[in-house]
């Protein structure tokens, strides 16, 4: 077997803690540019392939469908990109309710056109919430579970929706709540002036409204039997193309790992990575030789487990919020990516504290000391009188 020859930094004084500190910072970035581009074009590569686009399809159907299942409750609008908000829905209802008491109580010709230009009074059939609890809960009431089967009815919307601060501004008008004379108008003039008595009316009916819609739609949500099948089929979906993504992210990550810590130092002979290079850093093995293959591997492999909170960031970025489903995927049926953040992170904080940890002279982090190599200041050399910088 070849000896390992001597290495140029044998002399060099350890390296200070500042430096490689700063030095890892490089690497770990240098490493999430690698990932980010591999992935890249891993993924874009995997977008056109038949099998994920057969389930981006299905999963697209699934999303249609449940979408399809709210705008038919009324609860919401679906415009064919996506279902309206509690908040859109809570202003839509209130103008509406506005309109249609205005219309009972005062002349047509001194409603303001322009606010209520496009609005339609509110009817029993068009106030979704209401809708939803006496026509179209009732009518399908065998396809809920059964602990939400009586969850339904005008009592149960005036009791749990309502509740007794929508005594202070509805009347039932035939079972159905209308606003009050006084409230319609309070509000009425809230839009056109920003009056202060109308404003705290239009803001407590808006909460009612919305409020009122986030309980329907979640009791659409939890116990409406076609909802809730839709949603699996639509989930696993999902699940398919996301692990699917992080298998790729995955590989991303381990081939940027394998270039940075230990293709690029073997093709440097002398054990560098990019940013030691940069920064004129040496790395020797304990006896002050160039680091063999052995030091490499080491090294590569705790390189992999220090930095894996790297795939779950690369999700984040390139996903969005999208990116925190990954939390629930298991990869391959064992790996998680934010457990691998979590583990990641401990690991790095530890060889980091390690370093600190270890007696004077020796400075080494727990990554370098199970990779038997020592990190070396290559701009500062031992010498018999004292300690030189390198010329």
């Amino acid at each position: 077997m070849k000896e390992k020859e001597s290495s140029r930094y044998q002399d060099a004084v350890l390296l200070k803690r500042p430096r490689k500190a700063l030095a890892s910072f490089l690497d770990i970035l240098i490493l999430f540019i690698f990932s980010a581009v591999l992935f890249s074009a891993s993924d874009a590569i995997l977008s056109v392939m038949p099998s994920y686009k057969t389930i981006q399809n299905e999963a697209g159907k699934r999303q249609e469908n449940l979408y399809g299942i709210v705008a038919a409750s009324k609860l919401s609008e679906y415009d064919g990109g996506r279902l309206s908000t509690p908040e859109a829905c809570a202003e839509k209802y209130l103008k509406a309710s506005v309109l249609a008491t205005l219309m009972e109580v005062k002349p047509e010709a001194e409603i303001s056109k322009k606010i209520y230009d496009g609005v339609e009074p509110i009817t029993e059939e068009t106030d979704g919430i209401f809708y939803y609890f006496t026509e179209f809960k009732t009518t399908n009431n065998l396809l809920f579970n059964e602990e939400s089967r009586n969850n339904t009815g005008i009592e149960y919307y005036h009791r749990e929706i309502l509740g007794e601060k929508g005594l202070l501004y509805f009347d039932c008008w035939e079972d159905y709540p209308r606003l009050t004379a006084s409230s319609a108008l309070a509000i009425d003039q809230y839009y056109l002036s920003a009056s202060a008595e109308g404003e705290k009316i239009y803001e407590d009916v808006i909460k009612l409204y919305s409020d009122g819609n986030r309980k329907a739609r979640a009791d659409l949500e939890e116990n409406y039997l076609p909802y809730l099948s839709e949603y699996a089929a639509f989930v696993s979906c999902r699940d398919s193309l996301l692990e699917m993504r992080g298998i790729a992210i995955l590989v991303s990550y381990v081939v940027s790992v394998l270039l940075v810590y230990l293709l690029f130092p073997l093709l440097f002979h002398d054990g560098k990575t990019i940013s030691y290079r940069i920064l004129d850093i040496g790395v020797t093995d304990l006896e002050g030789r160039v680091p063999g293959i052995g030091n490499h591997l080491l090294r590569n492999v705790f390189a992999l487990l220090e930095n894996m909170f790297l795939p779950f960031f690369l999700a984040l970025l390139f996903f969005g919020g999208e990116g925190i489903y990954f939390m629930d995927i298991n990869i391959l049926g064992f790996f998680n990516l934010f457990v691998g953040m979590v583990f990641g992170i401990v690991f790095l904080v530890l060889s980091s504290l390690f370093d600190l940890w270890t007696r004077k002279g020796v400075h080494q982090t727990l990554v370098e000391l199970l990779s038997l190599i020592v990190v070396r200041d290559g701009k500062e050399f031992k010498a018999r009188e004292g300690v030189y910088e390198r010329g």
